[in-house]
């Protein structure tokens, strides 16, 4: 009997114990929807992204592993154009379709001219040496075609 007595009593004192509050009240931590409270400074009256996304200066470019968010990031157009452009300081040759799939490029190129395939096979090395030096990042494929 004096076990039961004194189980029930040790459980009672453990139960008002872990609710016990003297002020009978629940006092939250001091926080805004979405925790904005917690994110501000002693003197400032708005919370870093009221005020810093809209200034000037903020700069979202910081890391290079991010995506570039600008609106006059470089893509594969780009690259794309660049091909072009080396391929038209060759006089002779004209850019066709430029093709970038992962890291390989696949250039075409056209002519008037009417070459032999040891001739083409030698403009195209020489087309391909003047584009990797423009483009290293790319595994570079150059076909001549002729427009017979």
């Amino acid at each position: 009997m004096k076990r039961m007595v004194f189980l029930a009593l040790s459980l009672l004192l453990f139960l008002t114990g872990c609710n016990w509050n003297p002020n009978h009240e629940y006092h939250a931590q001091r926080e805004d929807i979405d925790g904005t409270n917690l994110m501000e400074s002693g003197t400032r009256k708005n919370s870093f992204y009221e005020e810093d996304l809209q200034d000037e200066d903020y700069n979202t470019n910081q890391n290079p592993n991010f995506i570039d968010l600008t609106e006059d990031r470089p893509d594969i157009g780009d690259d794309q154009d660049k091909f072009r452009e080396v391929i038209e300081l060759k006089s002779e040759f004209k850019p066709g379709a430029v093709f970038i799939n992962g890291a390989n490029a696949y250039v075409t190129v056209h002519t008037d001219k009417s070459y032999s395939n040891k001739d083409r096979k030698k403009e195209e090395k020489k087309l391909y040496e003047t584009l990797q030096k423009a483009m290293p990042r790319y595994h570079i494929r150059v076909t001549i075609h002729d427009n017979d």
